[in-house]
């Protein structure tokens, strides 16, 4: 019993860490686009927005993209 308790607890032990480090290095690549996004809007000044009624938003209640 013993053995086996030697053997699977580092298996499983680095299995949670590569685990971790994955899901840490994912949420740090996102939070770096977030971020880069924020930036980004932050030093737009204006947005062109071509289109029609759609894009006006005649006929809806909630207005179009130009709101």
């Amino acid at each position: 019993m013993n053995k086996r308790r030697v053997i699977t607890s580092p298996i499983i032990i680095s299995g949670a860490a590569f685990v971790g480090i994955k899901y840490y290095m994912q949420t740090k690549k996102l939070h770096i686009k977030k971020q880069t996004i924020r930036t980004n809007l932050k030093k737009m000044k204006r947005i062109v927005i071509l289109g029609d009624s759609v894009a006006r938003g005649y006929g809806t209640d909630n207005g179009g993209l130009t709101d």
